[in-house]
């Protein structure tokens, strides 16, 4: 690559935080099997004028699954595992909700998105940090009601990749964090690469999200332990760049092939997929493949996997054919200034530009995050005023269970009531007759209590699943059982 490409690069990455209010992104690029470029841009924390560099480490959040379905690939070349095999024939305590699924799941569904199961994804953000990934797999996650027939429609799912890296963990004997460390970070020299925040002497990168005034404030990234192999990776772009280069070379690294010819596998469409609400122009989704999404971008095939959480937007891309690609950490909370960015290099490198895509993204974004409040307009718009409780206040305090999601705690103090989910609490507001509005991570949910036959309060159902037409519903436990 010209000199003259990767300035025009550099300029892109700079324009991008610009026109997202960002405070800053590592980029990465490879150019014809060549790291042509890693490096930081903006500031880590503007505020005490620190830079962002090439060698802080980010949550990559949902780019871990890519790693997490190389393990299986890897598995499947040790002999271990088929992935084309119904997942109980290694692990019999594998059930889900729809007894066609738990019988008939293979590998190859879970990652690819295709058991029938929606997100679910308030389970595991409500978790606390010290929640069991076995416990999640093994006892909640067969409570989870499906939304769609087994194979019939792709649907993103976290828990169910935590439940891959179970599988990893019960075939290798080791747990998924360090057959990753053994097995990819230590052979590819990701040398700073970890799985959590808290590991001593590491330099993470500052994160942010949009404060209420609209200025950008620090950020805490969501606890993501026992869902780990979905997105638990902290890395920095200079080891990502490593990674990258590893998927554009069909998993070898060096002389060392660490993939065989499976690795054809983790790159084949599975299944059809719509992961955003609008099309991008110059841009045909082609389908889901194992962590990976393949796309075409005018005329090329794009093979690339995004990543969210609290603070960070991540992105990895890369164009298989041509051996290029790119990652792009941003520390900007429900950004898609990554995408924005990646196309703007990818028309540099095809030399086929014209289109504004900080503009395009921008307009997207807008949309996207008008959603919480165009919600909560037509929820108020279905409210019948001034019907008040059926009961006293004290009537709707205790504790409530569901076998998936566990325990809600309903309290009351100065006449209101509060809920608390697992670890988070949420403000209720009476909305009429037994019904309350809430909100969680942005969004506004309706809770419902239900009276028993006996005229007491037997129940409470929240919309923790937007794309189940029922609420998830906790039944009171008894206070002779709390005792």
């Amino acid at each position: 690559m010209t000199e003259e490409r990767i300035s025009q690069i550099r300029d892109a990455a700079n324009a991008a935080i610009k026109a997202f209010g960002a405070e800053g992104l590592a980029l990465a690029v490879v150019s014809e099997g060549s790291i042509v470029l890693t490096e930081g841009f903006g500031f880590s924390d503007k505020a005490a004028n620190e830079p962002m560099t090439e060698n802080l480490l980010f949550p990559i959040a949902s780019t871990s699954k890519a790693f997490t379905a190389a393990c299986a690939v890897m598995l499947s070349e040790d002999g271990k595992l088929n992935l084309d095999k119904p997942v109980n024939t290694y692990m019999p305590q594998f059930k889900l909700f729809d007894p066609i699924a738990s019988k008939e799941t293979t590998t190859r569904d879970m990652l690819s998105h295709r058991t029938g199961l929606p997100r679910h994804d308030l389970l595991w953000i409500t978790m606390d940090e010290a929640a069991d990934r076995e416990d999640l797999v093994f006892n909640r996650l067969p409570n989870l009601k499906p939304s769609q027939p087994f194979r019939y429609l792709w649907q993103y799912q976290n828990l169910i990749y935590a439940s891959v890296g179970v599988l990893v963990e019960k075939l290798s004997g080791k747990p998924w964090e360090q057959f990753v460390s053994e097995r990819i970070f230590k052979p590819l020299g990701m040398d700073t690469a970890i799985f959590d925040s808290s590991t001593p002497g590491a330099s993470y990168a500052k994160l942010y999200k949009t404060g209420d005034d609209g200025s950008n404030v620090e950020a805490f990234p969501e606890k993501t332990g026992a869902i780990g192999p979905a997105g638990s990776i902290r890395a920095s772009v200079s080891d990502m760049s490593k990674w990258l280069l590893f998927n554009i070379e069909k998993g070898k690294v060096g002389d060392a092939q660490l993939i065989g010819p499976a690795y054809a596998e983790i790159s084949k469409p599975n299944i059809p997929y719509q992961l955003m609400p609008f099309e991008v122009p110059g841009s045909v989704r082609v389908g889901y493949g194992l962590g990976w999404f393949i796309d075409l971008y005018k005329g090329e095939t794009v093979v690339s996997h995004g990543g969210n959480l609290t603070g960070s937007s991540t992105l990895v891309s890369m164009i298989p054919e041509r051996k290029d690609g790119l990652v792009i950490l941003a520390s900007q909370d429900s950004t898609l200034m990554p995408y924005a960015l990646a196309n703007a290099i990818y028309d540099i490198m095809l030399e086929k530009g014209g289109q504004d895509w900080n503009a395009f993204y921008l307009e997207q974004e807008k949309a996207m995050k008008a959603q919480p409040e165009q919600m909560k307009s037509s929820l108020l718009a279905t409210q019948v005023k001034d019907k008040p409780l059926t009961h006293d206040v004290e009537a709707y305090v205790g504790e409530y269970e569901h076998p998936g999601y566990g325990k809600v705690t309903i309290k009351a103090e100065n006449g209101e009531l509060s809920c608390v989910v697992n670890s988070l609490e949420l403000k209720f507001t009476h909305f009429h007759y037994d019904i309350f509005l809430a909100e969680i991570v942005g969004m506004p949910i309706l809770a419902s209590f239900q009276t028993g036959l006996k005229g007491e309060i037997a129940s409470v159902s929240l919309q923790l699943e937007f794309t189940l037409p029922d609420l998830i519903e906790f039944k009171r436990i008894p206070k002779e059982a709390n005792a």
